[in-house]
């Protein structure tokens, strides 16, 4: 009896794995369209980025990529979903610094950035700008620095919401230069757009690609980019850290991933894939114009480190500054 019962068990287990084993045939898999889910919505920088690389990735593994926006909590939403699917290899997510770095330091979240899903690709990464009102006497980063000392309580930097990368570039900001510039968070972008142009704010930290037509039409000057290295999109303004602030970098990225445990075919399939997206000259030249750069050839280990280097960066930034997630 007990013989008996150990092999049927035996064989109930191991019945998924045999009826899973079709699947990864490459030429039964991929059989169906793949869902990739996006946490915020449309027409920002993380859709653009999306349908962007799935033009390509649609051409490489054969079958349709549909989106599905779930937007909320700062990527979080989504990526809980995600994080809760099949390992079949049909859900994917494209994460970023917000949903797995910085918003599992701000509330509770049902997932783990690092154990509850498979890399599958880093994307690239895009800068900031700092930009100022045209009426503030600042032409570059120590001039503003020296302004914001001399009268602290004359100015104030917007961003596009609590716990967003632009408020944790702010407050990375404050900590590095001694500053102590008021924030204002505002419902997205384009709200915080238009008070920097009106003077209701006097600094802004801000995605690169919509504060570009701005800048060029002279309606906000930019000081400075936030990355390690200057932006090709801004190639004349220097980076933070080249005018004075050592250390300084504030990069929000972007990469895929998708659920826990995919069989190692699959993601194999899929890294590959997304490698060869993203070495696509089109693919790159496409995400340049919008700011998002310095793919590279980065393995899905190495994006492993990121999560977790970056996770630990912008918790001890948001220790340091007190901010607590409303609601």
């Amino acid at each position: 009896m007990n013989i008996q019962r150990r092999t049927l068990l035996r064989l109930a287990g191991a019945a998924p794995a045999a009826l899973a084993l079709p699947a990864l045939h490459a030429d039964t898999w991929p059989s169906q369209a793949f869902k990739l889910h996006i946490g915020y919505s449309t027409g920002g920088a993380a859709d653009i980025v999306a349908r962007t690389l799935a033009v390509r990735l649609e051409k490489l593994l054969g079958q349709p990529v549909v989106f599905e926006y779930r937007p909320g909590a700062g990527g979080a939403i989504a990526a809980a979903y995600v994080a809760r699917q099949p390992a079949d290899g049909y859900q994917l997510y494209l994460a970023d610094t917000g949903s797995m770095a910085i918003i599992p330091n701000l509330r509770s979240v049902a997932y783990d950035p690092v154990r509850d899903f498979t890399p599958l690709g880093y994307v690239g990464a895009s800068g900031l700008v700092l930009l100022v009102n045209n009426d503030v006497p600042a032409s570059d980063l120590p001039s503003l620095v020296k302004l914001l000392k001399d009268k602290p309580e004359a100015y104030a930097y917007s961003s596009s919401g609590i716990g967003s990368p632009h408020q944790l570039a702010g407050e990375l900001f404050k900590q590095l230069t001694g500053t102590q510039i008021r924030h204002v968070p505002y419902r997205g972008a384009a709200p915080a757009m238009n008070d920097l142009m009106a003077g209701q704010v006097q600094v802004a930290f801000a995605t690169i690609a919509p504060a570009l037509p701005l800048i060029q039409a002279g309606r906000m000057r930019a000081i400075a980019v936030t990355s390690a290295k200057r932006s090709s999109s801004l190639k004349h303004i220097p980076t933070i850290a080249e005018q004075g602030v050592a250390g300084y970098e504030a990069t929000p990225w972007f990469a895929m991933v998708a659920p826990p445990q995919l069989p190692a075919a699959i993601a194999q399939r899929l890294q590959q894939a997304m490698a060869q997206t993203i070495a696509d000259p089109e693919v790159v030249a496409t995400l340049e114009r919008y700011g998002v750069e310095d793919a590279g050839a980065q393995t899905p280990a190495w994006l492993v480190e990121r999560i977790r280097a970056d996770h630990a960066k912008w918790g001890q930034v948001i220790k340091t500054a007190g901010i607590k997630m409303e609601g």
